[in-house]
């Protein structure tokens, strides 16, 4: 098509062509350039008869508004349609001025030009301004009563002044109809001349011009059918043989063109079917097998049909043989492990770049040698996924083999998909462990996208939910959750979790309606960039804690009203009641270790695995972990808590005394706060009085102390706030004061602080969690220490936690 185009587009062939076009196209020209000049002519005339009889209807619209300046309602209504009058006024002055003097723009020329129009238009103009504009102008200005005769008046004299607007565009109309007759017999006489002079240039133009033209054509018919090889016989020194010159040039490319492109098309189809193989299976020994299989049977390769992939192994810095062809048992023994730097697979890993060899006789890197080899050479190339070497790619050449750079460019290319593919497959390898480790678990874990939808539940969910698999995921997590849960509580979940963590006890709701409670903890699930890509919820059945909790109430609701008609009964029972309490605080005291040692195997071998000494792991790995570990600290210290109260109410808590320096306990203690109060955009402060520094007491449980006085104050203290830690020597000793701006502490829960497992429900306080026991502790250790501690708050004022211990010398 474009040469077709190309063909047409000549300018002049001969010099006897160039002469009869030139005067054929002058002709043409002024043909054209008359008729484009009449034509615009001709509109400039029409608009003016236009504009003529614009002044018929605009004479008519000023008597009208006329009429409705007097029949005005109230006077604003009186200037709207004055206005009105007066835009139509300004209309009717550029019209005449348009019509006397012309318009460039609208090709309008002055009515000078023709003497009678011009008379005519002076006439319509001296009317308006002596006579009809003044007397509007008139009407408008006088009051309303004064007006009716002077609009008679204008009404009695529009009559003959459109009678003589309506002769001018009659004159107008007239001119227009003579020059339109006046233009069609000139043209007529110029179509005559343009016949004999096409006559003439046909017949020179059929032999000098359409018999080339004409091969060239049938000569791109034969391209566009599929024929690249066709060639045209044009000569001459015109611009004819010129065309036939490039037109054979054109096609010698074309072809060129198009046996690159087959070259690039069969490019393609062997990266198609390396790809096509690598998603066949997902296992990486399987997936590895079929793209070795896939490479050594591709036609366009000039490979030997032998070769092997190696996976790298990071600990040991060798490359492991996993999949091979054509390699005799002794090979496949020496290859099975190669070290880095060792023979050209070893290079290859160890300076993660492609290696070429003509010979594995002459290339002495080739140091692995095996006797019924025949000399062969090699292309190997590191197989890398995101800037991670993840082993090696070796294929055999024949000997001396000359690679192109196309070809190189093909076989990196094959190393990216087999790379690609690898990684997919070692991926969905630690997931299948991961989910292994989701299924054994005797929790309900159920896995959703970030906006609540259901991607994974392993078997225990399915099990106590009663739905099949499919019936779950992609569900709204919703489904499970009973309608008899507080309001908004699964909104509330949600959003929680994005935001850290959610736990706490929900009602489920299985497939045949029945209904049971749930202990739930969730969380975000990150990536290695710290966005949140999914959320994971853990649960546990506590039908039987609840019928155990009810069943306690209802003893302690009979019990109670037991006690009210038998005091003595009550008496025993209180005494039964504190020796259990002192039985289950001696129980606990004394299970400590039974309690630790879980959590420390379990804290000890997460933080193993997650220093990667049980091999490498996966962001994803590294992330559970973590979470594991912080799970695991979070249990271990509510257990340290739990047993330092059980040991206090056992009386087997005692003082571990020593000398420490209190200013660097202080110190030390607010060191750890600082990360968070910058996150937080929150102040803090210290006053250490001088004097203050090495004491005699439990530097380990004043340090609990303080860390738990500064982690309240932390909490509950808003972004931009202050928190603050003063210290000061007193008549009784050492006087500790943490204070901080945030909400404070209402008169009525004052009761409830230093009580053991009390919260104060607040808004804020649902943020977060907590056991209730760090305050109790903390007055308890002082206690310990002879001291007293009390609080000091008022409610959206802050508050001030302060103690005292004695100094002991």
């Amino acid at each position: 098509n474009t040469m077709r185009e190309e063909m047409l587009r000549f300018r002049s062939l001969t010099a006897k062509f160039i002469f009869i076009s030139l005067i054929f196209i002058a002709f043409i020209s002024l043909l054209v350039t008359s008729g484009f000049l009449f034509t615009h002519h001709i509109a400039g005339e029409a608009e003016r008869i236009n504009l003529a009889g614009q002044l018929r209807y605009s004479s008519f619209e000023m008597a009208w508004w006329l009429h409705r300046v007097l029949e005005a309602e109230n006077s604003e209504l009186r200037e709207s349609f004055i206005r009105e009058l007066k835009n139509a006024m300004d209309r009717f002055d550029s019209i005449l001025i348009v019509l006397k003097s012309g318009d460039r723009e609208r090709n309008i020329n002055p009515a000078g030009q023709h003497k009678e129009a011009a008379i005519m238009c002076d006439g319509i103009n001296n009317e308006w301004n002596n006579s009809l504009k003044p007397m509007i102008l008139k009407i408008v200005e006088l009051p309303e009563k004064g007006v009716r005769k002077l609009i008679d008046k204008y009404e009695a004299r529009i009559p003959s002044y459109v009678d003589e607007i309506d002769k001018l565009v009659g004159f107008l109309s007239a001119e227009h109809e003579n020059e339109i007759k006046e233009f069609d017999r000139f043209r007529l006489y110029a179509l005559g001349v343009f016949i004999v002079m096409t006559v003439f240039i046909v017949i020179f133009a059929k032999k000098t011009i359409i018999a080339p033209v004409r091969k060239l054509t049938d000569a791109s018919l034969e391209m566009k059918k599929g024929n690249f090889d066709v060639r045209v016989d044009v000569r001459g020194r015109d611009e004819i043989g010129e065309l036939g010159s490039t037109f054979n040039s054109m096609a010698q490319t074309i072809d060129s063109l198009i046996d690159e492109q087959a070259k690039h098309l069969l490019e393609l189809d062997v990266l198609n079917k390396i790809a096509e193989a690598s998603r066949q299976s997902l296992t990486v020994e399987v997936m590895l097998d079929k793209v070795l299989d896939a490479i050594l049977n591709l036609e366009p390769l000039t490979l030997e049909k032998k070769g092997a992939i190696f996976l790298h192994d990071e600990k040991e810095k060798v490359l492991k043989l996993a999949v091979s062809r054509h390699f005799s048992d002794e090979q496949a023994v020496g290859c099975s492990s190669v070290p880095y730097g060792e023979c050209l697979c070893g290079i290859v890993a160890e300076k993660v770049e492609l290696l070429t060899s003509k010979s594995n006789i002459e290339d002495k890197r080739h140091t692995k040698v095996y006797p019924d080899a025949k000399e062969h050479g090699h292309i190997i190339l590191p197989l890398i996924s995101r800037g991670k070497t993840l082993g090696v790619l070796c294929l055999y050449l024949s000997k001396s083999a000359e690679l192109t750079d196309r070809e190189v460019e093909l076989y990196k290319s094959i190393a990216d998909i087999i790379s690609v593919s690898l990684q997919n497959a070692l991926n969905h390898r630690h997931v299948a462990m991961l989910a292994q480790s989701l299924e054994s678990s005797g929790d309900v874990i159920v896995i959703t996208d970030t906006e609540g939808l259901i991607t994974y539940v392993n078997s225990e969910a399915i099990r106590e939910l009663g739905y099949l698999k499919d019936e779950l995921v992609g569900q709204p997590v919703s489904i499970m959750q009973s309608p008899n849960n507080p309001s908004g509580l699964g909104e509330e979940i949600l959003k929680m979790t994005i935001e850290g963590g959610w736990f706490g006890e929900v009602i489920n709701i299985r497939k045949d309606g029945s209904e049971y409670p749930l202990l739930l903890t969730t969380s975000p699930v990150r990536d290695a960039e710290d966005k949140i890509i999914a959320l994971i919820g853990t649960g546990r059945n506590i039908t039987e804690r609840k019928q155990m909790e009810a069943e306690l109430k209802k003893y302690s609701e009979g019990l109670e009203s037991l006690v009210k008609g038998r005091t003595a009964e009550l008496d025993e029972a209180r005494l039964q009641a504190e020796a259990a309490n002192r039985a289950k605080s001696e129980f606990l005291a004394n299970m400590s270790h039974e309690l630790r040692t879980p959590l420390n195997s379990i804290l000890g071998f997460s933080e193993v695995m997650a220093d990667g000494m049980t091999g490498p792991l996966t962001d994803e790995q590294k992330e559970f972990l973590n979470d594991i570990h912080e799970s695991g600290t979070h249990l271990l210290s509510l257990i340290n808590d739990i047993l330092d109260l059980s040991k206090i109410e056992a009386g087997k808590m005692g003082l571990e005394l020593s000398e420490f320096n209190m200013r660097e306990l202080i110190k030390g203690s607010l060191l750890m706060f600082k990360e968070k109060a910058m996150k937080h955009s929150i102040e803090l402060k210290a006053e250490i009085q001088e004097g203050i520094d090495v004491i005699i007491a439990d530097g380990r449980k004043l340090k609990q102390v303080i860390f738990n006085l500064l982690s309240n104050a932390m909490k509950f203290t808003p972004e931009r706030g202050e928190v603050g830690i003063n210290a000061v020597k007193t008549d009784e000793g050492i006087q500790i004061t943490v204070w901080d701006t945030g909400i404070g502490i209402s008169r009525e829960d004052m009761s409830k602080l230093f009580q053991p497992f009390q919260q104060i429900e607040t808004t804020l306080t649902k943020k977060y969690p907590g056991t209730g026991l760090g305050l109790n502790l903390s007055k308890k250790f002082i206690e310990l220490h002879g001291g007293n501690i009390w609080v000091e708050s008022e409610a959206g004022k802050g508050s001030r936690f302060v103690f005292v211990i004695p100094v002991k010398q």
